[in-house]
């Protein structure tokens, strides 16, 4: 080759490496690049794709240093910024990387960049302050770039960091924030100004504030507009964050603490409201929000036009969420089938539970790019030899315990030519599943109510998914058979069980409950909520975000039954099934830590897994979730 080829050349050698790349011949791609770049020295795509062999080698550090040589050299390619991003994710670089996924956004917003953005805020520890990436994580909140539950922790601290509204929420922590104090901040213009930024009012309309400190500041907020309520005041300033707060109430099930003072105040709230409302008078936004901060609006007696009347557009999008919503879940329920008997003693007490406590109410879930099921398996587990699928081929899922669906509608999205049933004791959670379902669209997912101790199904599946389901079942291991015999020969499972060191943390917890005698009724759930959240002794539950919604809260410390394993246990239970473990699916720096010390040869060792978790454990504080085949 020449000092200095020609550009036809240099395409020539592009296109030869590029073809031994995607035959997989990497060494020989790799020779043609580093040619070319030897040649060419500022020529960027030989850098590229240097680094994007190099990233899949898993070096991820010489990936980064080629990327930064091709950005200096091409500063405007938005793909180069999001590869960029990809390598320092993985060397743990999540706050470089953030602003890698920022450039690229902002430069085209090539596939894959917003996911990327959601991941790093997600873990960042600090973010420059810069007002395009603050509008960046509005936008992945709302747009749910990734999902919003997983970036409220971030987000809030942002909020937490704001001048005008961080002593409040620290003080409003201890337990310092007197009532008058919150009156008097409130109406300062700048602080209702504050509190009414997008990055809040976004968060508390796409996902539970899990923060105590937070939560009690916003709780002391609610208590002052129901006090100017209550004294007549109109305070149109405050719509935006009582619309906000009042759709926040609805999502954590009404989870706040609420005085005897206030639910009087709500109380006669609600008389007059409704009385209005039939008189047709004119009913203030900010007092209409105000209640549906204490109690659904869609339990009160409204006239039937009520919700179609002129309202703001904030105060709009409440009375769908809590009222027109509400009503089409009511309608769906007789549209869906049941599929078995449901006389099971225990099966009926968890029913009861999700009826009255369904979970979670989530608004919006990522896009999805569909990957065949084949691609899936391979892309979690590269050493599982499985067959392509033909061309057209479909996959039947089954969602065995579906909750309000966010799982069936992950995998009827991102599953190419999938059709996936979902089922469930709860026709409160199927009903809230379906309405989520036609409102994107989706028609490859149905719902049927069904017991998995007497599921009864028209079809068997390629691939059965059960999580957070069998440990709550009067008899697991009959519920797990049951489910292994609908899946079909070389078809797959994935199962989550709970583990007794990841829980173990949840024991005194529930002795307090126990000794204070508190039920799984909201007051007590409020009651026991409060203490836990306010005592540092409790420090690792109050970081759970299970902590901060009513019905979430009642599933972690008062569900009705519950069982516990051990990685042995597990692992002599998917024996008896003829089920072999393929491996558990954990955050990749989880995963690099095990395959650092074990190998990924050993990944379906549950021996091996049961000395990591003993060595860290912490590691399953949610459940054990584990891919098995059958043969």
């Amino acid at each position: 080759m020449s000092a200095a080829p020609d550009e036809l050349a240099i395409r020539d050698a592009l296109r030869e490496g590029m073809a031994h790349h995607d035959a997989g011949r990497l060494d020989e791609a790799a020779a043609i690049y580093r040619r070319l770049l030897e040649a060419s020295p500022r020529r960027p795509e030989p850098m590229v794709l240097l680094a994007a062999i190099a990233h899949g080698a898993g070096r991820p550090d010489e990936a980064v240093d080629l990327l930064t040589r091709a950005i200096a050299i091409f500063p405007g390619n938005a793909a180069y910024h999001h590869r960029l991003g990809l390598a320092l994710e993985d060397l743990g670089r999540v706050d470089e990387a953030l602003v890698a996924h920022a450039n690229a956004i902002a430069l085209g917003d090539p596939p894959g960049a917003r996911a990327g953005f959601g991941r790093s805020f997600a873990l960042a520890d600090r973010m420059p302050r810069d007002a395009r990436l603050i509008t960046f994580v509005v936008r992945a909140i709302v747009e749910a770039w990734i999902r919003p539950a997983d970036l409220a922790g971030s987000a809030i601290a942002l909020v937490r960091a704001s001048p005008l509204l961080r002593d409040s929420i620290e003080s409003a922590r201890r337990g310092e924030l007197a009532p008058a104090a919150v009156d008097a901040l409130l109406a300062r213009t700048e602080v209702a100004e504050a509190l009414s930024h997008p990055l809040l009012v976004a968060i508390l309309e796409n996902t539970q504030a899990c923060d105590w400190g937070l939560e009690r500041f916003l709780a002391a907020v609610r208590a002052s507009l129901l006090r100017s309520t209550a004294q007549g005041q109109d305070r149109p300033e405050l719509l935006f964050i009582a619309c906000a707060l009042a759709r926040q109430c609805f999502l954590n099930d009404y989870a706040y603490a609420v005085s005897p003072e206030e639910s009087q105040q709500a109380a006669a709230l609600a008389g007059r409201l409704a009385a209005e409302a039939r008189a047709g008078a004119t009913i203030a936004a900010v007092a209409l929000a105000t209640l549906a901060s204490y109690v659904p609006l869609d339990s009160c007696e409204w006239p039937t036009d009520f919700a179609q009347r002129a309202w703001p557009a904030p105060l709009k999008a409440l009375l769908v969420q809590q009222v027109a919503e509400p009503r089409k879940e009511r309608e769906l329920r007789a549209s869906i089938p049941r599929l078995g008997a449901i006389d099971d003693e225990t099966s009926l007490r968890v029913k009861g539970q999700y009826e009255q406590s369904p979970y979670p109410r989530w608004v919006r879930l990522p896009a999805a790019q569909p990957m065949p099921f084949d691609a899936q398996v391979r892309a979690l587990f590269p050493g599982v030899e499985i067959a392509a699928l033909a061309p057209g081929a479909v996959t039947d899922v089954l969602v065995a315990g579906c909750g309000t669906g966010q799982e069936s509608m992950d995998m009827a999205r991102g599953m190419a030519s999938s059709r996936v049933l979902a089922i469930d004791l709860s026709l409160a959670s199927l009903a809230y599943a379906k309405r989520k379902a036609i409102e994107a669209g989706v028609a490859n997912v149905e719902y049927a109510q069904a017991d998995l101790l007497a599921f009864e199904s028209p079809r068997d599946f390629d691939f059965v998914s059960s999580v957070g389901v069998l440990h709550h079942l009067r008899d697991p291991l009959e519920g797990w058979r049951r489910l292994a015999a609908r899946v079909k020969p070389r078809g797959f499972m994935q199962v989550g069980l709970y583990s007794e060191l990841g829980r173990r943390d949840l024991e005194a917890a529930r002795a307090l409950i126990a000794t204070r005698g508190w039920k799984a009724e909201p007051a007590d759930i409020r009651s026991a909520r409060s203490e836990i959240l306010a005592s540092p002794e409790f420090a690792k539950v109050a970081a759970l975000r299970d902590m901060y919604g009513m019905n979430e809260c009642r599933d972690l410390l008062f569900h009705v039954q519950e069982h516990r394993y051990r990685l042995p246990q597990v692992k002599e239970m998917a024996e008896s099934l003829g089920l072999q473990p393929l491996g558990l699916a954990v955050p990749g720096p989880v995963a690099r830590a095990f395959h650092a010390r074990f190998g990924p040869a050993r990944a379906g060792d549950l021996d091996a897994w049961d000395e990591y978790e003993r060595a860290h454990p912490d590691t399953f504080s949610g459940m054990y979730v584990l891919w098995l085949r059958k043969p």
